[in-house]
């Protein structure tokens, strides 16, 4: 006759405190924060709102599993068709100084990417 012995604890446990949390980590070792539009100022907050309704229909009509190589190259065109196609004066300046700080356009990129390629 087989027997099982089991202990139910119903002790609850510790919750982990934040500083004992695993944080996302890049390739490199880095810690990678999430992009949140909260972090752009209100310009660039639109350019990024801008490009992640653009890149969804661009997902939804044309490519819907685009390569992961090209994503970037992908929400960068469609922002800038997105924008050409407005033909807003202040948009236009706003990305053309995103195109020159690669940082900020990193960025944005992410933030479009990450919010419209795996919604």
């Amino acid at each position: 006759m087989l027997t099982f012995n089991f202990k139910i604890s119903l002790e609850e446990e510790d919750e982990e405190e934040p500083s004992s949390r695993k944080r996302k980590r890049s390739a490199r070792g880095e810690h990678k924060e999430k992009v949140k539009l909260s972090h752009f100022d209100h310009g660039i907050n639109d350019l990024a709102l801008l490009g992640q309704r653009q890149i969804r229909l661009h997902i939804s009509v044309e490519n819907g599993f685009p390569n992961s190589n090209v994503k970037n190259q992908i929400s960068w065109k469609t922002l800038q068709n997105a924008i050409a196609d407005l033909k807003d004066a202040n948009l236009s300046t706003l990305l053309e100084g995103l195109a020159k700080d690669d940082s900020c356009k990193r960025k944005v990129l992410e933030y479009v990417s990450v919010q419209s390629f795996f919604f």
